[in-house]
């Protein structure tokens, strides 16, 4: 892999990070587990999932709770930051994970950080692996305020 990635591989790891919330939210399973390799992993609160299989029981329980899906939290990204690693590219993109089932100004659930490692597999971006970091606010303060820290980079 060069140094620098082209535009159009920049594109479609943009585009990857994109179809992640897309897919997610939209209720496509298919396309969400898709999203990685067959060995990807997944890794939030709840632990780490290897696997497609593992990534598809994970998001299943998830729709059946109707935490995410149609109708479940929405995933607000920031611009990710993406470079060239010797295997692929690595980006960290924040988000703010919101659910509009409380009133008429959705809250925030949670902030927090996507380290992702990307490999081209099938001619197109997938994850390999995909890391939720989650960002606590400050004590005493629900909304935030403070600077959030700089993860290393590339992915640790």
């Amino acid at each position: 892999m060069p140094e620098r990635l082209t535009v159009s591989e920049r594109l479609g790891a943009i585009d990857l990070i994109a179809d992640y919330a897309y897919t997610l939210e939209s209720g496509d399973i298919d396309g969400y587990v898709d999203n990685f390799t067959p060995d990807g992993t997944l890794e939030f609160r709840s632990g780490r999932h290897q696997g497609r299989d593992a990534i598809r029981a994970l998001v299943s329980h998830l729709y059946a709770i109707g935490q995410d899906g149609p109708g479940g939290n929405r995933h607000i990204l920031g611009l990710p930051h993406v470079a060239a690693t010797p295997d692929g590219c690595a980006a960290h993109t924040y988000v703010m994970i919101v659910s509009g089932e409380k009133g008429d100004r959705p809250p925030a659930a949670s902030f927090g950080q996507y380290a992702d490692l990307m490999t081209r597999s099938g001619g197109r971006w997938r994850f390999a692996s995909r890391r939720l970091i989650p960002v606590p606010a400050p004590a005493g303060n629900s909304n935030g305020g403070t600077a959030i820290p700089r993860p290393p980079f590339p992915h640790s």
